[in-house]
């Protein structure tokens, strides 16, 4: 079995199918997310991945797509593939965090206990970040918002800055990345909500991470992000939308919404019952 992840391998597979299929190699392949779609590319890359796409769906024996808008993506596009396309999710795993020092940690970040909002993700358009910050800074919240994100990287970060004039804002504060997972659960924890503004890709690894630990979370309406959250979650997209939650945000039960949240988590997202849909397809 060879497993590809990601769609830019298009024309290197197209050359090698046939050599693959005489050595008895079946070729899975994850399209992970609609790269064509990400506002970083140029014009002629997208058409590039638009292509690479075709042929490397075409050209596999298997499709595993992580998320259901995926599927559905690809069942719509490319009816002949629906027989070799499956919906296996990613997965994540409930952190031990019995000998952690919460206080520590939260005073290294100075940061309060449910007195943040929070956002983890790389900085890019797709990200919604400056949505995020624009409507936040028109809420009349007192809470902070806490962004946690590859700022020393990112071009896009001083872009945002600039055009928001957020900090000026005493409310908004940026980390730049926080890589120990049990430091990063710890944060996602004591936060008071966790804003995803993820508009591009399949089933979120930050996302699963926020339903398994944060007891609110907000989330940006696409289908991505609504198959995995359903009903635990509150969503926003049009202008005024998240502002208008923000300024409203006591009025939702936290505690039968995290409950629900990780209830989801528990039912369909766990390592053990993912690992267990890939053993299916290796035994047949």
């Amino acid at each position: 079995y060879i497993y590809i992840l990601g769609l830019k391998l298009g024309p290197l597979l197209k050359i090698y199918k046939n050599k693959l299929t005489k050595l008895g190699i079946t070729t899975l392949v994850n399209p992970d997310g609609l790269e064509h779609e990400r506002s970083k590319w140029s014009y002629p890359i997208k058409k590039f991945f638009l292509l690479s796409e075709k042929w490397m769906l075409f050209n596999c024996d298997i499709i595993v797509c992580d998320a259901k808008g995926i599927k559905r993506y690809i069942d719509l596009k490319y009816p002949p593939l629906r027989k070799k396309t499956i919906y296996i999710a990613y997965g994540t795993d409930k952190i031990d965090l019995n000998n952690v020092n919460e206080e520590e940690i939260l005073k290294e970040y100075e940061l309060k206990k449910n007195n943040y909002l929070l956002m983890v993700g790389r900085f890019v358009p797709e990200n919604n970040f400056e949505l995020v910050i624009n409507e936040f800074m028109k809420s009349d919240i007192k809470k902070e918002l806490i962004i946690i994100s590859n700022l020393s990287s990112s071009n896009y970060y001083n872009e945002v800055v600039s055009k928001t004039n957020c900090l000026t804002d005493k409310r908004i504060k940026f980390i730049n990345g926080v890589y120990d997972e049990k430091k990063l659960s710890i944060i996602r924890k004591n936060a008071y909500a966790y804003i995803h503004g993820h508009s591009v890709g399949g089933t979120n690894p930050s996302l699963l991470e926020a339903l398994s630990l944060t007891e609110l979370n907000i989330l940006y309406d696409v289908n991505f992000n609504k198959d995995v959250g359903k009903e635990s979650c509150l969503y926003f997209k049009k202008e005024g939308s998240l502002t208008k939650t923000l300024n409203n945000i006591k009025d939702y039960d936290r505690k039968k919404l995290g409950k629900e949240a990780k209830k989801i988590i528990e039912e369909n997202f766990t390592w053990k019952i993912i690992v267990d849909k890939y053993k299916n397809i290796f035994r047949k």
